[in-house]
């Protein structure tokens, strides 16, 4: 399993020499905006794991966005993984051109609840130009999705997703929106909007959209959902975002604390450990690129504050550009921005 920072030319390289050294060694992988190898964060290079099991089983299966959609592909994904004994997914999505909300919304029409699923959107940095993901040939392309499935009823796996952000200002309407791309809120053009928000700071979007992001609710009595924004359109008057934001729905702007971010991450780190016997003997952490803005020079404290709950040696992820897991056990999974998901694995 690779985390890397490398733009795709570099990951290839990284990919032929892995399966020269180890041919019959499944490889999967993705591009990140951050590695994350114990409780160190690595800006540059590649972080390479390897995954033993000694019960369980593992399968990588793959598919490409197609015109259909990332609902079409989620479905496609989860049928190639589907079987009765199918525990738990692990995705490793294209960061840019996927509609996460609708990925895991397909994966879910498939596999149900009974089937946990965890991962990330893969990301580039703060730069917003080109995500990768490992295909079955182990080159490095973008709009691919790879799905890793957990067979065999081995598996003991916790899971914890916790922000940290505040809403602040004024609950504004959704009032014209399509899927992830958000046109309109209460009646004014969302792009325009926003800037007014930002001021100077515009002039860096999208990547200075990634320290306000949007507080979404349905209803009232829902948990909000936070969304961050991936690319915006100045002809449209438009922004992108990596999940759905539903047309009638209610947006509140969010700023954060690098105190409440940091708490957040214990929180979601104690969450994932309740319940388990033992310490994991994985964790699989993805966070978001957001967070690694605000916290700059104390982003590894978020990694420390996690390790110092789960008490596991072997700590990997990335800083993506969106985190798909439950909020907690028994609940429906989701796509989420600037939280941080955790997952811990261990084999009974």
């Amino acid at each position: 399993m690779v985390f890397s920072n490398e733009p795709a030319q570099e990951a290839d390289l990284l990919a032929e020499r892995l399966q020269e050294q180890f041919p019959r060694v499944p490889l999967v992988g993705c591009s990140t905006a951050g590695s994350i190898d114990g409780h160190f964060l690595r800006e540059t290079g590649s972080v390479v794991q390897f995954l033993h099991l000694d019960k369980g089983e593992m399968r990588a299966r793959w598919v490409q966005l197609e015109p259909e959609g990332s609902d079409e592909a989620g479905r496609a994904l989860a049928r190639q993984l589907d079987s009765p004994d199918l525990q738990h997914i692990i995705v490793l999505s294209d960061g840019l051109k996927v509609n996460g909300t609708a990925l895991v919304q397909g994966l879910a029409a498939i596999v149900g609840q009974r089937v946990s699923i965890t991962g990330g959107l893969a990301g580039d940095g703060d730069r917003f130009r080109k995500t990768w993901v490992y295909n079955s040939e182990g080159s490095a392309q973008s709009e691919t999705i790879c799905g890793i499935g957990l067979y065999k009823p081995v598996w003991e796996i916790g899971f914890g997703s916790m922000g940290g952000w505040t809403a602040f200002g004024l609950e504004r309407l959704v009032t014209r929106s399509k899927g992830n791309v958000l046109y309109e809120i209460d009646g004014q053009p969302a792009l325009d909007l926003y800037k007014s928000y930002l001021g100077d700071r515009s002039a860096d979007l999208p990547a200075s959209g990634l320290l306000f992001p949007l507080s979404i609710r349905t209803n009232a009595d829902d948990r909000p959902v936070v969304r961050t924004i991936l690319g915006i359109d100045e002809t449209q008057r438009s922004l992108i975002f990596a999940g759905d934001i539903p047309q009638g729905s209610y947006a509140k702007l969010m700023n954060a604390s690098v105190d409440r971010l940091l708490r957040g991450a214990g929180s979601a780190a104690q969450t994932a450990v309740e319940g388990m016997e033992e310490s994991p003997e994985w964790v699989l952490l993805v966070s978001c690129v957001g967070r690694k803005l605000v916290l700059k020079q104390l982003v590894e404290e978020e990694i420390e504050w996690v390790e110092s709950v789960v008490q596991s040696g072997a700590i990997s992820g990335f800083y993506a550009y969106g985190e798909i897991a439950p909020f907690e056990q028994g609940l429906a999974c989701d796509l989420h921005n600037q939280t941080m998901t955790i997952t811990t694995f261990r084999e009974r």
